[in-house]
């Protein structure tokens, strides 16, 4: 169990009470903007970087809590760490980097070996042993860099963008890989990333922390429909928009309306559009949908067989559409377009 609060500056960077709990056998993804803080609440867990407020508990043990002088160094907090370059040991071989962590918590040299060829049988790369890390691939080396901090037997293993060195060709590959590895592993495991798949794919819980402060925590779902900010829509990939719910639907603070089925959410609040729920027209459509947009065409971004079209209008929207509904409406940027979306398709709830 990790239970952690984190409040500390480093230069102009504040994290503010910055909370993080999990039970043994979860994974939880820290996501955010560059410069939000996310490395360095890793590294205040791993001890590298010490609090001036709250604690880090592991298992009821008390790893650092200013408050009362606790503090545990580094090299002897139960943690693995896999940093963002992996830092393998270029002058030693894989089976010798693996086992490094072994003898640095006091094995002996044979038991050590004997343990790291444990662990790089588990990952499937028991072959590469005798290799040097200048000699492996990117995925090869992700699984070295794994095995080196499972190998001390950690409660606690952190990753710090684990998969981003990865090509597009390598990457779901091994992703699929350390998410077979972390659903068996008995500690907690705390991930950052800033790749919503990856972190969708890995976590059982989102942490979400942008300039210093968690401003939402939940499941991927809970945070698709539910985004607390402009950076988790945006990373969910939905629209979110503020404003005030009168009953009938949400008014922006530019004025606009957006209709939605739901009259029970007032004041201050929150509506998600799903961006598959906008629906684009070359005229204004005729039929029922309530919220109904003229707009041009902002830009327009292939994403596999779909594309999104950011449209700016009074409520500026993303639409997600097909590529061949793309070409029969002849879609471009500067393209005059009209968006529309069924109230029943906006989801409304108190911010």
């Amino acid at each position: 169990m990790l239970d952690a609060v984190l409040d500390v500056r480093l230069g102009h960077l504040h994290l503010d009470g910055v909370t993080i709990e999990a039970a043994a056998g979860t994974t939880v993804a820290i996501v955010g903007p560059n410069g939000a803080g996310k490395t360095t609440a890793l590294r205040v867990l791993a001890g590298l970087v010490a609090l001036e407020r709250g604690h880090v508990t592991l298992d009821g043990t008390v790893l650092d809590d200013p408050a009362v002088g606790a503090w545990l160094e580094p090299g002897a907090r139960p943690i693995g760490f896999v940093f963002q370059d992996l830092l393998l040991f270029p002058h030693l071989s894989v089976l010798e980097n693996v086992a490094f962590g072994p003898r640095s918590r006091g094995a002996g040299h044979s038991r050590a070996r004997r343990h790291a060829a444990e662990w790089l049988e588990r990952l499937g790369i028991d072959g590469l042993g005798g290799e040097r890390p200048g000699a492996l691939s990117g995925g090869q080396a992700q699984r070295v860099a794994l095995a080196r901090a499972l190998a001390t037997d950690p409660r606690l293993v952190l990753l710090d963008e684990p998969l981003s060195a990865l090509d597009a060709r390598t990457r779901p590959s091994v992703r699929r890989d350390l998410a077979r590895h972390l659903d068996t592993f008995a500690g907690v495991a705390v991930v950052v990333t800033h790749d919503p798949v990856e972190a969708m794919a890995l976590a059982d819980t989102i942490v979400v922390l942008e300039d210093g402060r968690v401003t939402q925590v939940g499941d991927a779902a809970e945070l698709r429909e539910r985004p607390r900010s402009a950076y988790v829509a945006e990373f969910v990939g939905v629209n979110l928009y503020r404003g005030t719910a009168d009953g009938d639907g949400l008014v922006l603070a530019n004025g606009a309306r957006i209709v939605a089925s739901d009259r029970s959410v007032h004041g201050d609040a929150l509506a998600v559009v799903h961006p598959r729920a906008v629906a684009l027209h070359r005229s204004r459509p005729d039929g029922t949908p309530r919220n109904v947009w003229a707009g041009t065409v902002r830009h327009v971004d292939p994403e596999g067989e779909r594309v999104r079209v950011h449209v700016e209008t009074e409520v500026p929207v993303t639409a997600e559409v097909t590529a061949s509904s793309l070409a029969e409406l002849g879609l471009r940027e500067g393209t005059p377009v009209w968006a529309s979306v069924k109230a029943t398709e906006v989801a409304v709830f108190e911010a």
